[in-house]
C-alpha cells in the first residue's frame, strides 16, 4: 500500500488521523531504525544474567533483554534514525554558518514569550526524563577542541575575546569506514535513573537500606553533596531548582510506595521492598510522561488518544478481559495497549538515537527568572531568581531557602518559555558551568553538537523521514518575521538551515503542539518503542508471574494514580490546589 505525506495530517477527522499516524510509525520502525553495532559486537561482549535478579531492573540496564543482556545499557552506544552512511559528523562545513551568529541573531531572547497552555513543571520535568535516557557524559575530551571565531560585530570582542572554544564529544572513531559512535553513559531504558542511580558506589549514597527507602534528611528532603554542593542523586548534571523539585518529589513517592509494600508484605526484606518499590514508581512516571505530559505539551485531541491508545488501547475495558484473539502486532497494540503486551523490537536492537536526542534541545522553556508565590494564596514572597541564581549548587538557595510548597506551586502556576526563534534565554550563552573551563553559550553549542554528531541538518532530517523538504525558506515557516530571520543567516542557501533553527522557525504546526512537526517525527517512533522493547511494560508488567516483580496491589496503584495523586501525595499542603486542573502540567488556578 502506497503511503502518502500529508503536510497537514493534524485536519483530518479523529480516526482518520489516528490510522494515518499509526501507519506512520509501521513506515518509520521499517525505515528509521539502524544499530550502530555490527552484529560481532554485541557478541564479543560475552555480557550475561548469570547471578543477575532478572525479576528487578538492575542499575546498569543489564538484562532487560534476556535475550541481548547488554542491550540499552550504561556505556552502549547510541543508535541512528537515519541510514548510518549519512551520520559522518560534519568537517568543512562544522563552523558554517557561524554558530555563535546563529545564537546571537536567531535563537537570543529578546523579550519573554510564555508557552501559556503548559506551566513550568513540564519544562522541568522533560529535562528530568532526558536525563534519565541519555548523556553523553559529563566530561568532553580535553585533547581535541572545536574552535571558531567570533562574528566580527559580536560583544565578546569588546572583552578581547576573539574565539569560542569548547571541547568535542568523546567518542569512539572505528578503523573500517564507519561513521564515528558516541556512547550513552547512561542507560537507554525508562528505568528513573536520575533517582537511583547506574552504579553501586552512586546508589549506596542514596539508599537508607531500612525498608527499601531512599535516603531523606528531617526536613523530607533529599540530602546535599556537602562537596559539590548539589543534590544526591543518581545524575546531577546540569542541575537546577525544577530538577531538583522533581527528584525530591519522586524520592518522597518512593518511600511513600516502599510504605504501602512494607504494610501488605511485612516479611519482605529491604531490598525487595525496594526492588519493588522502583519497579512501581518506574511505571507510573512512565505513564505520567504518556498520557499527561505528553498532552498536555502536544495539546490536541488526536495526540491525546493516540497516547492514550499507547497505554491503555482502544478497547473498552470489558473487551480486555477477553483472551488477545491472535491479532496482529500492530493491531493488538492499538487494540489493547502496548502496556502489558508483546514486546516489539522490529529487528533492531534497542537504544535510544542521536536523533531523538537532538529533538529535545528544549533550552527555550527556561524562564529568566522565577519569583516564588505562596501556595496559599498566589501572591509572591518577593524571593526571585535569575537562571545563575536558580541553576547548578544555587538551585538550594530556592529549595531549601524557600517553603517547599510554594516552590512546587510556583511552578505550577508559572508558564515556560515558547519553543520558537528568538525565546532562548540570554543567560544561557554566556553561561559559566562549574568545572568547565570556558564561557559556554549554549545555544551554539546546541548547533555544533548536532553538526559533529553527524545528525542532519533541518532539510535532509524531513527527507530521510519522509516528510516533504523545503524548496526555498517561504516553505519553512509562514511567519514572514521567522523566514526573513533565517535568510539573514542563511541567505537563500535552505539546505544548509541547521535542525534547531528550522524546528525553532517551522509554522504552521499542529494545532495545539508546542514543537514542530519535523521534531514530531522522531517522537512518533521514540514514544511507543521505549515501551515497545522493555520487558517490564510488556512481558513483565503483570503480578502473575512467580517473581511478581509489581504486585497487584503495585498494579493497581498505577492504574489509579496521575500526576496529581503524586503532587497530594508528596506535598499534602497542594492537594486540593493541584486538582484544581484536570492535568498536572497544565497551569494551575491561581
Amino acid at each position: 500500500m502506497a503511503y502518502i505525506i500529508l503536510a497537514t495530517w493534524w485536519t483530518l477527522p479523529l480516526y482518520v488521523a489516528l490510522l494515518y499516524l499509526g501507519v506512520t510509525r509501521q513506515r518509520l520502525e521499517t525505515n528509521n531504525l539502524y544499530d550502530t553495532y555490527l552484529p560481532k559486537e554485541w557478541t564479543d561482549m560475552n555480557t550475561t544474567c548469570d547471578g543477575v535478579n532478572v525479576a528487578a531492573r538492575t542499575l546498569s540496564g543489564v538484562c532487560n533483554s534476556l535475550e541481548v543482556p547488554a542491550m540499552g545499557s550504561v556505556g552502549t552506544r547510541f543508535s541512528r534514525f537515519v541510514p548510518i552512511n549519512k551520520t559522518f559528523g560534519e568537517t568543512t562545513t562544522l563552523f558554517t554558518p557561524n554558530p555563535r551568529t546563529i545564537s546571537q541573531h536567531l535563537f537570543k531572547r529578546q523579550s519573554f514569550t510564555p508557552a501559556t497552555s503548559i506551566n513550568l513543571l513540564a519544562a522541568a520535568w522533560i529535562q528530568f526524563q532526558t536525563h534519565d535516557w541519555f548523556s553523553h557524559g559529563a566530561e568532553n575530551d580535553p585533547n581535541n577542541l572545536l574552535v571558531f571565531q567570533l562574528p566580527r560585530d559580536d560583544p565578546l570582542r569588546t572583552q578581547g575575546q576573539t574565539n569560542m572554544t569548547l571541547r568535542r564529544t568523546i567518542r569512539q572513531v572505528h578503523q573500517d569506514g564507519r561513521p564515528d559512535t558516541y556512547n550513552n553513559h547512561v542507560s537507554s531504558w525508562w528505568d528513573l535513573s536520575m533517582v537511583y542511580g547506574e552504579d553501586e558506589e552512586t546508589h549506596a549514597k542514596l539508599r537508607s537500606f531500612t525498608n527499601g527507602k531512599m535516603k531523606v534528611e528531617d526536613d523530607n528532603l533529599i540530602p546535599v553533596d556537602p562537596v559539590s554542593g548539589l543534590d544526591l542523586t543518581g545524575f546531577n548534571d546540569n542541575w537546577w531548582a525544577g530538577l531538583s523539585l522533581l527528584t525530591n518529589i519522586w524520592v518522597r513517592e518512593h518511600n511513600l510506595v516502599c510504605d504501602m509494600l512494607k504494610n501488605n508484605n511485612p516479611n519482605w526484606s529491604d531490598q525487595e521492598i525496594f526492588d519493588h518499590a522502583r519497579l512501581i514508581t518506574t511505571a507510573l512516571n512512565a505513564k505520567i510522561h504518556t498520557v499527561e505530559w505528553t498532552p498536555a505539551l502536544l495539546a490536541n485531541d488526536i495526540l491525546k488518544n493516540a497516547m492514550n491508545a499507547n497505554w491503555f488501547g482502544l478497547a473498552p475495558e470489558w473487551l480486555k478481559a477477553i483472551p488477545d484473539p491472535n491479532l496482529s502486532q500492530q493491531i493488538s497494540e492499538a487494540w489493547y495497549g502496548i502496556i502489558g503486551g508483546k514486546p516489539n523490537f522490529a529487528g533492531v536492537n534497542f537504544a535510544h538515537s542521536e536523533e531523538f536526542v537532538s529533538v529535545y534541545r528544549f533550552h527555550s522553556l527556561l524562564r529568566d527568572n522565577i519569583t516564588i508565590r505562596r501556595h496559599t494564596d498566589g501572591s509572591s514572597t518577593g524571593n526571585t531568581y535569575n537562571i545563575s541564581q536558580y541553576a547548578f549548587r544555587n538551585a538550594q538557595n530556592v529549595i531549601r531557602g524557600n517553603d517547599f510548597a510554594d516552590v512546587a506551586y510556583t511552578f505550577g502556576v508559572d508558564n515556560p518559555g515558547a519553543l520558537i526563534l528568538n525565546n532562548y534565554p540570554a543567560e544561557m550563552m554566556s553561561l559559566n558551568k562549574p568545572g568547565a573551563p570556558y564561557t559556554l553559550d549554549m545555544g551554539a553549542v546546541d548547533v555544533l553538537r548536532d553538526r559533529e554528531r553527524g545528525v542532519p541538518r533541518y532539510n535532509e532530517f524531513r527527507r530521510l523521514f519522509s516528510l516533504i523538504p523545503a524548496k526555498t525558506m517561504d516553505d519553512i515557516s509562514d511567519d514572514k518575521a521567522a523566514v526573513a530571520a533565517l535568510r539573514s543567516v542563511y541567505g537563500e542557501n535552505v539546505e544548509s538551515v541547521d535542525l534547531l533553527a528550522g524546528s525553532l522557525a517551522e509554522s504552521p504546526r499542529a494545532t495545539g503542539f508546542a514543537f514542530s512537526n519535523t521534531q514530531f517525527q522522531a517522537f512518533i517512533l521514540a514514544a511507543s518503542r521505549r515501551l515497545l522493547t522493555d520487558r517490564f511494560f510488556t512481558t513483565d508488567y503483570t503480578a502473575a508471574v512467580a517473581s511478581r516483580p509489581y504486585t497487584q496491589q503495585g498494579l493497581d496503584y498505577i492504574g489509579k494514580s496521575d500526576f496529581r495523586a503524586v503532587i497530594g501525595r508528596t506535598i499534602p499542603a497542594l492537594n486540593q490546589t493541584v486538582h484544581s486542573v484536570d492535568n498536572a502540567f497544565k497551569p494551575w488556578v491561581v
